[in-house]
């Protein structure tokens, strides 16, 4: 449907579980580190606004 997947890289994760399952759907578009995770929101929702 157009958006955007963002999980947790493995290094940072306390738990890898569910950010593992989603990566291996093939559907994740970043995976970063925790302390990244909020800048790229960010980043998203800033640059694709008119």
């Amino acid at each position: 449907m157009g958006g955007t997947v963002i999980t947790q890289d493995e290094a940072t994760a306390e738990f890898f579980g569910m950010p593992g399952t989603a990566i291996q759907t093939g559907s994740v578009d970043f995976i970063l580190p925790l302390s990244d995770i909020a800048p790229a929101l960010i980043t998203l929702v800033t640059d694709n606004n008119p």
